[in-house]
C-alpha cells in the first residue's frame, strides 16, 4: 500500500480556460524560496507555478525531468541545458509526489481549489438558471433548483432533459435515443442517478436514465418512428461534421438545438442537412431554428418582434388589455439574485474598462446599482457559457428589452456608417420628390433574390426613398411593382444599374437570355438599362460604398428593410483562427448590401440619361428644394 498523500486535487479540475492564477505578494516575499534560493531558481519556480495551472488536474504536473525542465525554461531542442542542475533543487522546492504518479504543489493546489470550485458554482449558477427558465416556459413542470452540495453529489449534471408536463414518462423532447449515451454510461459508472427529485403530483423530474422501448414490439408504427427519428438524428450529425465541426461537438450540438426547440427540432434538422451551410455550421443551423421558432410565434400584422414590441408599448401606456392582446412580460439577468459571485470569488474575475463602462451606462438606465459580484457573474457567463459569443449573451442573458433583439457591430460592413447617418439626420424623412428623375440599383442574387434601390440625386444628395426585395420570382415581378410605384408617384424613370453578370447570358424559361435582355424586353417603364462594371476586387466596392455613404440619405419608413439588411451585413467568421475573414459572409442580407454597392460603383451624377432626364425640369423652380 502506496505511503504517498492523494492527489491534491480533484481528477477533473481543469482551469485551462483561467488565464490567471493568482499570486499573493507577500506569501512570495516572505517564503523560503525568496530567502534561501538564488534569482534563477525563483523564476524557474514561477515558471513551473504558471505551467502546472492549466495541466490537469490543476497545481500538478508530471514526474519527467525533461519535461520539468522544459517548463521551467530549461529545455532547449529535446536537450536540457546544463545550467538546469544548479537551479532544480531550488525550482521544484515543495512539490509533493502524490498517489496517482504526479507532483503536486501544496500552495498552488490551494488556490487551484478555490478556483474550481468558484467554477463549480457558476455552473451550478448556469444549470439552475435553466432549470428557472424552464419551469417559466413550461407550466406545471415545477422542476426543483438543486442545492449546490447536492448538485456536486450528482456529479455536476448540466443541460439534462427536464420533465415538461404532457411528456410519456422516460421520454425526452431531444435526442431520440431519450439520453446522451455519453453522460448516461458516466453516470452509472459513476453512481450518480438522478439528481432532480419528481415534482409532486406529476411525472419524474428528468427522463430516466434509459432508452424507453415500451410498446416497441407492440406498436410497429411506433417503432418505425423511433428509427426515423434516430436516423435523422444520425445524418444532422454527419452534416455537421461535413461542416467543419468535430464529432463530440457535433453530437452536443444536436441535442441543444433538440433541447431549445423541441417543437421544430425534426423540421429544422431536415432542412439543413438538404444544404451545404454557407458559413458556420452551427450558426446557420441556429438560424434554422430560430426562424421556424419565431414563425410558429407569427401572427398578424408582423413578426414576433413585433409583437413584443406592440405588448411594452401597450404595457407602458397602462392600456387595460383584452383575452386576445399579448401580455409583455421581460425578466432580466440582473434580476435574479442567484446570478452573482460571492466577493471572494468576484475578485479573481478580470473585468475591463469596458465591460465597466456598460456596467455603469446600465446602471443609470434601471435606476440601480450592479455590484461586483454580479457584474462578475455576467463576465464569467459571457466568456465561460458563451465562449465570448455577444448576440448569444444578449439573447440568453439580455439586460434589457432590446437587447433580446440586438445585433452586434461587430465585424459588419456598414453599421458605424448607418449610426453616423443616424445621428445626421440623414434616416428620416426622405420621400419621393416630384421633379426629379428616379434611378433603381439591383442585385440579381445567384440564390433567386433581387434587391431594388429607388434613387433621386437632389442637389447633391443621394436620396433613397423605397426598397423592393422578394425571391424566387419572375423578372416581370418586379417590373410590375415598379409600375404600380411610378403610377402612383407619378415617377419619371432615369437609369437602371444592373450588377456586372446581368450581361450574362443562361437558360431564362423556354429561351437563352441575359437578365439585362429579359428586362428590357418586358414593357411597362422607361429609363435606360445599364450594367455597372465588375470591380476587381469586391472589397474595393465596399470601400466605395462606405466612402460615398456620407452623401446618402434615407426614407426610414420606405427603406426599413433595406436598413436593417445593411446593419447586419458583415464579414464571414474564420472558425480556425477565431477572427473575421476578408469576405462578406452570404446569407439574406447580401443582396440588398450588393444593391446599393451597385450605387458607388456606377452611378454618375452626369450620367448623360439622367441630364437628358433632366432637361424638362430645367425651367422649374427649384427654390423649394435649396
Amino acid at each position: 500500500m502506496s505511503d504517498r498523500p492523494d492527489p491534491m486535487t480533484p481528477a477533473g479540475c481543469d482551469l485551462t480556460d483561467f488565464a490567471f492564477m493568482p499570486l499573493e505578494v507577500a506569501r512570495l516575499r516572505d517564503s523560503g524560496l525568496a530567502a534561501n534560493e538564488t534569482p534563477e531558481a525563483c523564476w524557474a519556480a514561477v515558471l513551473l507555478w504558471a505551467a502546472s495551472w492549466h495541466q490537469i488536474p490543476a497545481a500538478s504536473m508530471p514526474k519527467d525531468d525533461q519535461w520539468i525542465a522544459k517548463a521551467a525554461g530549461y529545455g532547449q531542442r529535446g536537450r536540457i541545458d546544463p545550467a538546469w542542475k544548479r537551479v532544480r533543487d531550488g525550482a521544484v522546492r515543495g512539490w509533493v509526489e502524490c498517489s496517482d504518479g504526479r507532483l503536486y504543489h501544496p500552495v498552488v493546489a490551494e488556490k487551484a481549489r478555490e478556483a474550481w470550485q468558484a467554477k463549480l458554482k457558476q455552473r451550478w449558477i448556469t444549470e439552475c438558471g435553466r432549470i428557472k427558465k424552464h419551469n417559466e416556459r413550461h407550466e406545471g413542470a415545477n422542476v426543483p433548483r438543486p442545492t449546490f452540495e447536492a448538485w456536486v453529489a450528482a456529479g455536476c449534471p448540466q443541460g439534462q432533459a427536464l420533465f415538461v408536463p404532457g411528456d410519456n414518462v422516460g421520454t425526452s423532447p431531444g435526442n431520440p435515443e431519450e439520453i446522451d449515451s455519453k453522460r448516461q454510461g458516466e453516470g452509472q459508472r459513476q453512481g450518480q442517478g438522478d439528481m432532480y427529485s419528481e415534482p409532486k403530483g406529476s411525472g419524474p423530474a428528468l427522463a430516466a436514465p434509459a432508452v424507453d422501448n415500451s410498446g416497441s414490439e407492440s406498436d410497429p408504427e411506433e417503432a418505425l418512428k423511433r428509427a426515423a427519428k434516430r436516423r435523422l438524428w444520425d445524418e444532422a450529425r454527419d452534416w455537421l461534421i461535413a461542416n467543419e465541426v468535430t464529432s463530440k461537438d457535433a453530437f452536443a450540438f444536436v441535442n441543444t438545438i433538440a433541447r431549445d426547440y423541441p417543437a421544430i427540432v425534426e423540421e429544422a434538422l431536415r432542412e439543413a442537412v438538404k444544404n451545404k451551410a454557407p458559413g458556420d455550421a452551427k450558426s446557420w443551423l441556429s438560424g434554422i431554428a430560430q426562424r421556424m421558432a419565431g414563425e410558429r410565434l407569427k401572427a398578424p400584422p408582423g413578426d414576433f418582434k413585433t409583437m413584443v414590441d406592440d405588448a411594452r408599448e401597450l404595457a407602458e401606456k397602462g392600456v387595460p388589455l383584452n383575452p386576445k392582446q399579448s401580455r409583455f412580460h421581460f425578466y432580466p439577468w440582473w434580476g435574479e439574485a442567484g446570478y452573482r459571485l460571492s466577493q471572494r470569488d468576484a475578485k479573481m474575475v478580470p473585468i475591463t474598462v469596458k465591460e465597466h463602462e456598460y456596467f455603469d451606462k446600465l446602471q443609470e438606465l434601471i435606476g440601480q446599482t450592479l455590484d461586483l459580484g454580479q457584474r462578475a457573474w455576467w463576465v464569467t457567463t459571457f466568456t465561460s457559457e458563451c465562449l465570448g459569443d455577444i448576440e448569444l449573451m444578449w439573447r440568453e442573458y439580455p439586460s434589457t428589452p432590446d437587447e433580446a433583439f440586438q445585433v452586434s457591430a461587430e465585424g459588419t460592413y456598414y453599421a458605424e456608417q448607418l449610426r453616423m447617418a443616424r445621428e445626421g439626420g440623414r434616416i428620416g424623412a426622405y420621400p419621393y420628390l416630384d421633379g426629379f428623375p428616379v434611378n433603381t440599383f439591383w442585385d440579381i442574387g445567384a440564390s433567386d433574390g433581387v434587391a431594388i434601390w429607388l434613387h433621386q440625386h437632389v442637389q447633391g444628395l443621394d436620396r433613397f426613398f423605397d426598397f423592393i426585395e422578394d425571391w424566387d420570382k419572375p423578372y416581370s415581378h418586379f417590373i410590375t411593382t415598379l409600375q404600380k410605384r411610378g403610377t402612383a408617384l407619378g415617377i419619371t424613370w432615369g437609369v437602371h444599374h444592373l450588377p456586372h453578370d446581368a450581361d450574362h447570358k443562361r437558360q431564362q424559361a423556354e429561351k437563352v437570355t441575359s437578365p439585362k435582355e429579359e428586362l428590357e424586353g418586358l414593357a411597362g417603364i422607361g429609363g435606360e438599362w445599364i450594367v455597372v462594371p465588375r470591380v476587381e476586387e469586391l472589397m474595393h466596392g465596399i470601400r466605395l460604398t462606405r466612402k460615398k455613404f456620407s452623401g446618402y440619405a434615407f426614407d426610414e419608413a420606405g427603406c426599413k428593410e433595406g436598413l436593417a439588411h445593411l446593419g447586419s451585413y458583415r464579414k464571414k467568421w474564420n472558425r480556425s483562427t477565431a477572427t473575421w475573414s476578408g469576405e462578406p459572409f452570404k446569407d439574406k442580407h447580401t443582396e440588398a448590401a450588393d444593391a446599393l454597392r451597385q450605387h458607388a460603383q456606377g452611378f454618375r451624377s452626369i450620367n448623360p440619361a439622367v441630364a437628358e432626364s433632366m432637361k424638362k425640369f430645367k425651367n422649374r423652380d427649384r427654390r423649394r428644394w435649396s
